[in-house]
C-alpha cells in the first residue's frame, strides 16, 4: 500500500501505538494486520516499525532505563505467551518468543575476544604487581594459603 510518508510526529505516534499494542495484545499476524489497517499501510511497514522499536530499546535508552523497560515489556509479553500457549495458538507464541529474543539480544551471536585482546599470565601478574602495595600482596598470599588448607 504505497502512500505518502508520515511526518516525524505521526511516525512517533505510530511507534507508540505499535509498542502499546504489542505490550497489551502480544504479537501475531492478526495484530500486525490490524495495525496495518489502522494506519492504512502495508504489513511490511508494521514490521519495520517493530524492528525500529527493538533497535530503540537496545540502543537509545541508557542502561538502567533500558533494563527497566525491557523487564516491563517482557513481563507483559510473557503473559501473552502463556495465554497463547494455553489456547494452543503456537504461531503467535513463536512470534512473541522471537520478539523477546530480539529485544533481549539473545538472538545475537556471543562476542568472542579477538586474538591479542587478552593478557598472558605474566603480563597480567606484572600489571597487577604495579598496582598492588606490599601489604596487598601479603594479604592475598594469606587468603590463598587459607583457602588451600
Amino acid at each position: 500500500m504505497p502512500g505518502k510518508q508520515p511526518t516525524k510526529e505521526e511516525k512517533q505516534r505510530r511507534l507508540a501505538v505499535v509498542e502499546r499494542t504489542i505490550s497489551d495484545r502480544g504479537w501475531s499476524l492478526q495484530v500486525r494486520r490490524a495495525l496495518a489497517a489502522q494506519f492504512s499501510v502495508s504489513s511490511s511497514t508494521i514490521d519495520n516499525y517493530r524492528r525500529e522499536l527493538i533497535l530503540t530499546m537496545r540502543d537509545e535508552l541508557d542502561a538502567e532505563e533500558l533494563a527497566t523497560r525491557r523487564a516491563e515489556f517482557i513481563a507483559r509479553l510473557r503473559g501473552h505467551q502463556r495465554s497463547a500457549l494455553e489456547s494452543g495458538r503456537l504461531g503467535p507464541l513463536a512470534a512473541m518468543m522471537t520478539l523477546e529474543s530480539r529485544i533481549t539480544g539473545i538472538d545475537q551471536p556471543a562476542i568472542e575476544a579477538a586474538e591479542g585482546d587478552h593478557l598472558s599470565s605474566d603480563e597480567l601478574l606484572e600489571s597487577l604487581a604495579e598496582k598492588l602495595s606490599p601489604e596487598h600482596v601479603v594479604d592475598l598470599q594469606a587468603r590463598v594459603a587459607a583457602r588451600n588448607h
